[in-house]
């Protein structure tokens, strides 16, 4: 474990596909089951490795700091930094632009889309990795909305969900670090959308940095199972899935 990680949390959505669970909720606090949350078991994973948190909240933002407040004792290993993303954009760009400007520039700092849950390997794969890198499912029954990637000669070369099925060669799932030497440049894209008013996901930014010849290398999920839960559907999935990673003995709280 280590107190030097850096984290940001992107929490901040409002997750309308998800109603009428979200109407009260926000979508990190969707449960998997009768006690632990989506929020919930992130941070037992990210409490096994130590660190700094740097939670974006939005939508119903004083639910997710009650949550934390409730269970703080279990996270003994973290400590807290809420930023609260106050809607002056609307695509998650922004809550990684205020993310990013809530961290120590200099150091390592990896990121984690909220709505996701993933076996704690590949989390541990990603801390591990020295360079700028993105998790990536290499699949090929890919769709419209998924983020899709073009890797070549072992780097990210594309990513987007305009990139065509055919060039792609498998989906980004949320999970990403910047090495400290990239993270300015990678502020600094983000400061470009900002400016240029560019409403969209951060990986616009990610691929501001390819363009300028920043390297990207993709890790694999490889036989480790995560979802990205966007809908009702994805969350009953979600569910089948935590439980098996229960049996695999994934310490939750």
């Amino acid at each position: 474990m280590s107190a030097d990680n850096t984290y940001i949390l992107l929490v901040a959505g409002i997750g309308k596909r998800l109603l009428p669970i979200t109407k009260n909720t926000p979508k990190c606090l969707a449960r998997l089951d009768e006690k632990i949350t989506l929020l919930d078991l992130t941070l037992s994973q990210l409490n096994h490795f130590g660190g700094n948190i740097i939670l974006v909240c939005g939508y119903k933002k004083e639910k997710i700091k009650d949550n934390i407040k409730k269970k703080i004792n279990s996270y003994q290993n973290l400590t807290f930094n809420i930023v609260e993303n106050d809607g002056k954009f609307k695509e998650n760009f922004y809550s990684v632009y205020l993310g990013l400007t809530n961290t120590n520039l200099k150091k390592d700092v990896v990121i984690i889309n909220g709505d996701v849950i993933f076996e704690t390997n590949i989390l541990m794969k990603l801390i591990n990795e020295k360079n700028t890198s993105m998790v990536i499912d290499k699949r090929r029954d890919l769709d419209n909305e998924d983020m899709k990637v073009k890797i070549a000669d072992g780097y990210i070369k594309k990513i987007g969900k305009n990139l065509s099925i055919s060039e792609s060669d498998g989906e980004y799932i949320g999970l990403l670090k910047i090495n400290k030497k990239d993270v300015v440049p990678f502020l600094d894209s983000l400061n470009l959308m900002m400016t240029n008013n560019i409403e969209d996901w951060y990986e616009r930014g990610l691929q501001f940095m390819i363009d300028k010849g920043i390297k990207i290398i993709p890790l694999y999920t490889q036989n480790n199972i995560w979802k990205e839960i966007d809908n009702i559907e994805d969350l009953k999935y979600a569910r089948k899935i935590f439980k098996v990673m229960s049996k695999k003995n994934l310490v939750v709280l």
